[in-house]
């Protein structure tokens, strides 16, 4: 594992120096472009840390108002159930008891058929008696 570390050490020092010494701009140059570079780095670090708040406050309030609107339907949606069963309930009796009276209507013109039935049968027989004496 040293023998890794001195490879490193030992590469990086030697690419630093090749660079340093290819390098057409003077050193003064280099550390003006490298502080530039940082500048820049920093302010674009700051930037986009920047918008990444505002980006999560933007999506909390969105959260935050999704929430609301959801809620408020739901509270709609109740009320509206609601007044439907309150303002049905009359309409729902009314029928049940529009359905009472045709079923005891129906019943009464069954018993009447029957009950004519049952004459007519009882007239035929006395007729047929009377024919047949």
């Amino acid at each position: 594992m040293k023998a890794f570390w001195k490879g490193l050490l030992f590469g990086g020092s030697v690419f630093g120096a090749l660079t340093l010494l290819k390098n057409p701009n003077t050193g003064e140059t280099n550390r003006e472009k490298l502080k530039d570079w940082a500048k820049e780095t920093e302010m674009a670090t700051r930037t986009l840390t920047q918008n990444l708040k505002g980006l999560q406050n933007s999506l909390q309030e969105l959260t935050n108002q999704g929430n609301e609107s959801l809620l408020e339907v739901q509270k709609s949606l109740a009320s509206l159930t609601a007044d439907f069963i309150d303002s049905s309930e009359p309409q729902m009796l009314r029928l049940k008891n529009s359905l009472d009276r045709l079923k005891a209507d129906l019943q009464t013109t069954e018993e009447k058929m029957a009950k004519m039935k049952e004459d007519n049968q009882e007239k035929a027989d006395d007729d047929k008696e009377l024919s047949d004496k």
